[in-house]
């Protein structure tokens, strides 16, 4: 999010935004910050024509802020985020769940669009037994990611499995263990190099 905010000539004055205050929720209100985000997330989602931006003479009007608000709850329901509970005054108003809830949303949208098959060919390897590509193809992203996750655990040496990001990897313990794989990475990952041992893991 940083990043988007930094490199984005319309928002960039609010770079960087301290994470110590809630001064991310105020910097959300009108609209502009969550718009970016949006398009950064999903690709020309909509056009910045249309956004109200202040200028160094004129701010925004709450009519103005209201449009705003508006784009980016039609955007967000556009790529596949829950808005039903949002309005635009929540965003106006910097009702800081209702944000936060829409920044995890619509970032996790952008992580997971880029689970495809033609940004990564070597997804063809997660196919089972009997499977054709065609048929995993058909999964919701999370789901391959899922099984992404548990083809390195195997490929680790793990015996575990897991079946969603919440408790199943609360303790870290497969995240650690999938990161031994030198297969998660492009990058040589000698066996000699691992600074966690497995062992050590499972004492644990």
């Amino acid at each position: 999010m940083a990043w988007v905010i930094k490199n984005d000539p319309d928002i960039s004055d609010h770079f960087p935004i301290p994470t110590e205050t809630m001064q991310l929720f105020d910097d959300c209100e009108d609209g502009l910050i969550l718009c970016k985000l949006i398009n950064d997330s999903v690709s020309n989602t909509f056009d910045f024509h249309v956004l109200n931006k202040p200028t160094s003479h004129k701010p925004l009007n709450a009519f103005q802020i209201t449009e705003n608000n508006n784009i980016v709850i039609t955007s967000a329901k556009g790529i596949g985020c829950l808005v039903v509970n949002i309005r635009s005054s929540d965003i106006a108003e910097g009702r800081e769940h209702l944000i936060l809830g829409l920044i995890w949303q619509v970032i996790r949208r952008g992580l997971l669009v880029q689970v495809d098959i033609k940004l990564h060919p070597e997804l063809y390897r997660l196919c089972e037994e009997g499977e054709m590509i065609e048929d995993l193809l058909r999964l919701m992203p999370d789901l391959i990611l899922l099984r992404w996750f548990d083809f390195h655990l195997k490929a680790a040496g793990s015996q575990c499995h897991i079946n969603n990001f919440n408790y199943d990897v609360n303790d870290s313990e497969n995240y650690t263990t999938s990161s031994i794989n030198s297969n998660l990475t492009n990058v040589p990952f000698h066996p000699s190099k691992r600074v966690i041992s497995i062992n050590v893991l499972n004492k644990s």
